[in-house]
Order: C-alpha cells, then structure tokens, then sequence
C-alpha cells in the first residue's frame, strides 16, 4: 500500500541492535511483494506503481533532505546523519522458490564509506548457514547466494562504497539468475567501482533506465571474478549521463555480456570511452557512443553483433528526466523518444511492452531502448534506385551515382554505417580508388532526422596497381624500443607505402621504425592517388605482460598447505613468478607453475608472473590470489581442571576469517562466534574451535579441540617399588608406582620438599642411603598421601674389610674378598655382611663380635661385581 516504510530490526530479528545502522528489510525464499496500491484495489493489476508510491527508505534518524515533501531521495546528496547500510537484502532467495520485490521506491540506503574496517553483520539463513554480511556494500539492494525478480522499482538517491545493487552469490551458486525489470536508476553514487555491481551470478536486465547517477569507476560493473561461462543478458536498456572518475561508466571485466536494443550515451564521450571491456562482449540492435571509428566498429566494445549505430538518440528532454508531472514510468520521462528519432523501428523483436507497460512495436518494429515511441516516425523512408553508371573501371577513372528519396534529400557515403557523408543529390560524381569500392545512398531531412538505413549501389571493381611483393621484417620477436627493418617490391613505377592499420607512415624503403608494442605492419604499392591492396608483413610481438593468468586453487583451509599450479601466457619469452608486484623474490619460472608455498600470509597471497626473454623483462602481470585460512592458535580453557560444576572461559584466535566455537567434533550448531567465550562445565568436557571465511566459497577449518577435565582427590598410589636397594654411587636407580587418578610425582620426604619428577619409571641417581615416595596428585582437587619405596642404600664393594666400629640404623657392608668382624651390630640396627669368599665374626673375649637384642643381622658368602 502506498506510503513510507522504514526498516525495524536487523537481519537476526534484533529490534534494538547495538548498531541501529543494521536494520534492514530481509526478504526471505519464496515471498512475493507488491508495491503500488492505494488499499481499494481487489485485483493486482488494478495496482498504479507510477501514483501510489511505495517507498522503501533507509531515513531511520528522520532527518534527509526533503523539500518537496514526497519522502524521496532524488539524489544521494539528499542523504544527512546515519541512515541503514542495506535497505532490502537477499540471503538464500530463489533456492527453492521464486521471490519477487515488485512496485516500491528504494531511497536513502548508506553504507559505510570505506572498506577499511566496516561493521558487518552475519546472518543465519536455513540450508545455507552464517552469511557474512558487509557494511560497505549493497546500500539498496543486496544478494548474497541470492536471486529474485526485482520489478517496476525505482532505486534513487542512495550511497555505497561499492554497489548500490550489490550481488555476489559465490562460485558454488554463482549460477542463480536475477531478473531486473522496467526499472528506474537514478541520483546514486558509489564510492569506488560499481553502482550496479555483478560479482558472480547471472542477470537478465529489461527495460531498465540508467541516468544521472556517478561513480569511481563502472557505473554498470562487472567484476573480473565474473565465472567466465555466466551470462548477462540486457535487452532495451537506456542508460545516460552517468559519470566516473576512473573508470569508463561501462565497466565489464569478465563473463559474457550480451546488450541488445540498448542506448549506451552521455552527452558527449569525454576522456574514456563510454564502454571499459575486457569480457566476452556481443553488442547487436544498439546506439553506442564511440562505437564507430570513421565508419568501422570500434573492437574496444566487444564484437559487433549487426544492425549498431553512433548517433544522437534525440531524446525529448535531458534536462528534465522524470519530467514536468515528477512521476517514473509516464509519458513526459525525459528519456522517452521523439518523432524523428534514429531508435524508431531499429530494435529486434521480442518483447511486448516496455518500461511504462505501452506496447512493443507500436509500428512495424520495435524501438531501441527502454521507452516505444508511441506516435506515428517521421523519419524519411529508405532510398530507391540506387546505382552506379558503371560498375568495373581503371583506378583514376569517374562513376555517377543515382537514387531518389520520397522525403528528405539524397546523402551519399562510403561506409554503411556512421562516416561522413561524401556529397549529396542524385548525379553525384566519385572517384573509385579501392576495389572493390561499394556506395550507400540514405533519406535524410536535416542533419538530425535521417534514416539510417543505407542502401547499397553494389560492388564497382577498380583496377589497382600489382600487389607489393618480398616482405621482409628484420626481426619478429623483439624488446620494447627495439628498431626494424621492412622492405617490400612494387611494379609498374609504383612505390611502397607503410601503414599502421589505416594510418599512412612511411614511403621510404627500407622502413625502419622502433617498436613500442605489438604490431603488424602493412604495405600497398602506391601510384598517384592510387593504391594496390595492402600486405600485411609479419607479426611483430614485444615482449609484454602476462595474460591468461589463473591460479587452480583460490581458498586454502587450514594448516594443509596444497600445491597450487599457477598459469600465465607470454606472447614472447617464458614466465617468471615473484612474490611481490615489484622487488620481492623469485619463486619459481614457466607456466604451469607448481608450487606449495611456504609459510603463506594469513588472508590474501598473490604470486606475480612476468615475461622474460633472457634480453629484457615485461612489467608484472596483476597475478591470481589466494586465501590463507589458518586453523585456530592460542585454543585454551581457562581453568583447563575443576573439581565441581565451574564456569570455564574458552579462548581461541583467527588470523583470518571469523571464529566458530562448537561441543562437537563433526557438526553441530555454533555455540559462540567471539574470540572468548564462557561455559558452564559439569563433567569432563571436550570444546572445538574453528575459523571459518567465505572468500569465493565457504571454507571451514579443521576444529581445534581443548579439554575441561572434572576432577577428584586420587587414592593412594599402589606398586610402589625400586629396581635396587642396594647402588654404588653415581648409579641409577629406577622407581616405580601406580595412579588409578591423577599424575605420579616422586618425593624423597614423607612431607614437604619439592618433587622430584613424575610418571612412572623415573630414574634416579641417589648419592646417600635414600628412601623415596609416591604420591598421586591432581591439578585442582588436591593429592593421595606419599606411599614409601624400600631404603635404596648406597654403598661400594672393598677388597678386604676389617670392621671394628660398632653399627646402627640400616646397613650393607660388602667385600670381592673377605670380611673380618670385631664390632658389635648396636640393638635396633638391621644390617647385612655380603662377602665373595670369606666373613670372619671374631667373638673376642672382652669385646669380639657380637649383635645385641633388637637387631637384624645376616651374613652371606656371595658372589660380588663391582658394586651390586
């Protein structure tokens, strides 16, 4: 129903977004919205867009410039303070049914000026998952894996940094077709390159009017990472006075475009040509300004599909292109034609009415452009009669040429379309001087109203001087501002004459000019005024930049680093691949180029090919790209051990792309998209962090997990045990133990002390009698008691002893050889006498050998080595 509506949340449903820049209309898969009534309506066709306006506007603060009261933003300048980034926006549409935005106003969409650092937005979409969606582009329209048919809209007044209309649905869906049509652009800028902006996707433009709107570069763009199999298809466009500071207002890098009945003009060409091509460009039935170079199509637009002109459209009135009623799509448009108008009656058939609805064709043919003439052409009809009074002469020899016109005066040219005329009125005298040599007669009333429809007299063949003979080129394949040397052989008294195409250069033999760039140079044997046919001479190519570059894989995913082969063509010498657009090092030569980078930069890589024939070296080709997404760093949990229900903070980084936390390996929904988020955590609990971009697909690293462990204060270790009681000093011993929980730590005090290591075995040097101790210990919830090993006794075997001296406490003496004994082993002592052949225990009287009540004591003839 016809009114103003504002955006009231954001694409999560948000009605009080942290940033109030975020709402947005989100039109979901399948909807089908109309525009344009005024509330009696009962039927969709009794619906009058042009009087009911529908305005979708993005003034949510309320305060855009609005002297005439309608609401509308005839111009981006109308814009003041903050107004939404996005307007209407397309996320997963046309997936599994058509959607339809049909009948509205789209004003005052402003998005952030720069790319640097812009908010953005993700925005979950069924079947499809999180879709980023960026601040600085898409101020009205926005697509992203995205189609639907966008009809009988008018978009005005709005700003981007890059794309008003904004559609990229990625390489995997980039396939989707959108429909533009019988729509109104006008009083928009971009920032940078694109108020319409294709990236990736196919469109079908019709009817749509293009006037009045500016931007950096590409008014109508289309990107160089356009699939080069997707097509767009515009079919009676006018655009008009749109200008560009960079760029030309036509900007088509990639795909294939078709533009048929269209009108592609500004009020004059300026500096650049109107149409920027490096796509795969057919342009049939259309007016385009420059397209015709001194009567030839200008190869600059692509490839001359038939039936084109160059020539002034005689709009009604340019000045006032919405007209004195200041409604779209009626009858007194600016843009619309008028009577004697080159456009009436050119266009192919097809379709059936045009922007406002009037009916296609109106006479016997369709119009090119957006609007049908809807009156009766006054342009003069075609010439009749037309001939020549002879039809073969001698180069230098005179022709009269005849035709009559019903209306307007005979005009005679050389060229079938454009050119000047050569001479006007029936009886015209020429002079052929090419064979064979063809005139054209057209109808024309005034130097505006004509007929551009030129009839032929027919081929005259013209005798010309012989062919030039023995072409030679001193050198093919040569450096930039390397000179030449060409010679050629005329007959009959003729001499050469050297050209550039049709640029005359030199009669001088040989010809030695300095080349700059590829060339091929032609030669004709000249006689008078006469000329044979030119000869072309070789080829001559100069080593250039690389073209056909091209990168096999685009996204890398994680911390498996591919190899990626890179491509380039050289018309001269072999390719050379540098890490730098200039400087930098080598990496690598020839094409294909395999190579797996080493250490690549977190988000974009570029290689850089030049072309080198040993002699000289091109300038560096803009190379291919490819993304780095590294798998997260710094993953951790903190704290990583509880003892009971805990909230953990989980902490992970991306150095490119986004961050995803999830509870599951495989799968699962997202549960945080922050660098650091909390958990509550009641048992042993595993948490996975992966970073995710969606640079031409959507790539999802490996998941990084971490480990909350729930904890309980271990039991006592068991097994407790060394290898050895018995070691010589500087020998190991190894201890042993068992934890059912916990980690093993080694002491060498029943309490306090540091530990001595853990796990088990753990090897030991004691240099003194030891006893050591194993405990088992968690992170969090404390530890077991420290369980004792036996006494390891350090000792050394000697030859023969002779104890004397009385013994207590914990003992091992040891001999290879004999023991001999006075001494007393003291009550409470535990001690061994360990001996190869002999112990000798003396029970002197008075004070001999002998073991008091209380002790252990064991005497043993045993075979000893070293110290065991």
């Amino acid at each position: 129903m016809a009114g103003v509506y504002k955006p009231q949340k954001d694409g999560s449903g948000n009605a009080s977004p942290a940033d109030p820049r975020d709402k947005l209309f989100l039109i979901k898969d399948g909807v089908k919205i109309y525009g344009g009534f005024i509330g009696t309506e009962t039927l969709l066709s009794q619906r009058n867009w042009s009087n009911n306006k529908t305005i979708l506007s993005g003034d949510i603060d309320n305060n855009d410039t609005n002297t005439d009261g309608n609401n509308i933003n005839e111009s981006h300048t109308d814009i003041v303070g903050s107004n939404v980034y996005h307007i209407a926006v397309f996320i997963g549409n046309g997936l599994n049914a058509p959607t339809v935005l049909d009948g509205f106003i789209l004003t005052g969409g402003q998005t952030f000026s720069t790319a640097v650092s812009a908010p953005s937005q993700d925005i979950n979409v069924a079947g499809v998952g999180n879709i980023n969606v960026s601040s600085f582009r898409g101020a009205a329209l926005m697509f992203s894996i995205a189609t639907a048919q966008i009809k009988n809209c008018v978009i005005t007044g709005n700003f981007s940094n890059s794309g008003v209309l904004y559609q990229n649905n990625q390489n995997s869906w980039a396939n989707l077709v959108t429909t533009l049509e019988n729509c109104y652009w006008t009083g928009n800028t971009s920032n940078s390159t694109g108020m319409i902006f294709f990236h990736r996707t196919w469109v079908n433009m019709i009817n749509n009017v293009i006037t009045n709107n500016t931007a950096n570069g590409g008014v109508l763009y289309i990107s160089s990472n356009q699939p080069g199999g997707n097509v767009i298809n515009i079919n009676h466009l006018t655009f008009y006075n749109n200008t560009t500071t960079s760029s030309s207002p036509v900007y088509l890098q990639s795909g294939i475009v078709n533009i048929t009945n269209s009108i592609i003009r500004n009020a004059t060409l300026g500096s650049l040509n109107i149409i920027n091509n490096t796509s795969t460009l057919t342009i049939s039935n259309s007016n385009v300004l420059g397209s015709s170079l001194n009567g030839s199509w200008n190869p600059a637009d692509g490839t001359n599909g038939g039936n084109n002109m160059d020539l002034p459209p005689l709009f009604s009135n340019t000045a006032n292109i919405i007209g004195v009623d200041n409604k779209y799509f009626t009858a007194d448009d600016g843009l619309t034609l008028t009577s004697c108008s080159p456009m009436i009656n050119k266009g192919s058939t097809g379709l059936t009415t045009d922007v406002m609805g009037n009916a296609r064709p109106f006479e016997s043919q369709t119009d090119i452009g957006a609007y049908e003439f809807q009156s009766a052409s006054t342009v003069p009809a075609d010439p009749t009669t037309v001939s020549a009074s002879s039809t073969s002469v001698t180069c230098g020899q005179s022709v009269t040429l005849s035709a009559t016109c019903t209306t307007g005066t005979v005009t005679w040219y050389n060229v079938f379309n454009g050119g000047t005329s050569i001479g006007t009125g029936t009886g015209l005298s020429v002079t052929p001087l090419a064979n064979p040599s063809v005139y054209y007669a057209a109808c024309e009333t005034s130097a505006t109203c004509i007929n551009i429809t030129r009839i032929s007299t027919g081929n005259i063949t013209v005798t010309l001087p012989t062919d030039p003979t023995n072409i030679t080129v001193s050198s093919t394949a040569v450096c930039p501002g390397t000179q030449v040397s060409l010679s050629a052989n005329c007959t009959g008294g003729a001499i050469p004459e050297w050209y550039n195409g049709a640029t005359a250069l030199s009669t001088t033999t040989p010809f030695t000019p300095t080349v700059t760039s590829n060339i091929t140079y032609s030669v004709k044997c000249k006689s008078g005024s006469c000329y044979s046919n030119a000869v072309n001479a070789q080829p001559i190519v100069i080593l250039g930049t690389p073209t056909n570059i091209t990168t096999s894989i685009r996204n890398i995913c994680g911390n498996t680093i591919p190899a990626i082969t890179f491509s380039a063509t050289c018309a001269v010498g072999t390719v050379r691949w540098y890490n730098a657009p200039s400087g930098g090092s080598l990496v690598g030569t020839g094409s294909p180029f395999v190579n797996t980078p080493v250490n690549p930069t977190p988000g974009f890589n570029r290689y850089y090919p030049s072309c080198s024939n040993g002699t000289c070296e091109s300038n560096r080709g803009s190379g291919e790209s490819f993304v780095y997404t590294p798998v997260p760093s710094n993953v951790t949990a903190n704290p990583s051990f509880i003892c009971s229900t805990s909230s953990v903070t989980l902490s992970a980084s991306c150095s490119n792309g986004s961050l995803n936390w999830y509870s599951t390996a495989t799968g699962g929904a997202s549960i945080g998209t922050t660098n650091s988020i909390s958990q509550t955590v009641s048992t042993t609990t595993t948490y996975y962090a992966e970073c995710t971009n969606n640079f031409l697909s959507i790539c999802n690293t490996d998941r990084v997990p971490v480990t909350v462990t729930l904890e309980s204060t271990p039991p006592n270790p068991t097994n407790v045990s060394t290898d050895k009681t018995l070691v010589c000093p500087g020998s190991n011993v190894s201890l042993s133990a068992t934890c059912s929980s916990g980690t093993i730590k080694w002491y060498n005090s029943a309490t306090g002390g540091a530990a001595l290591g853990t796990g088990s075995p753990l090897v030991q040097m004691p240099s003194t009698t030891t006893t050591y101790y194993a405990a088992c210990e968690s992170v969090s919830c404390g530890n077991s008691s420290r369980i004792p090993t036996q006494t390891v006794q350090v000792s050394s075997v000697g030859s023969n002893l002779n104890l004397t001296t009385n013994i207590s406490g914990t003992s091992i003496q040891t001999s290879s050889n004999t023991i001999t004994a006075t001494n007393t082993v003291l009550a409470g002592a535990n001690v061994k006498y360990l001996a190869n052949n002999s112990i000798t225990l003396n029970p002197l009287v008075g004070g001999g050998f002998q073991v008091a009540n209380g002790a252990v004591f064991e005497a043993k003839i045993m075979a000893l080595s070293g110290c065991n």
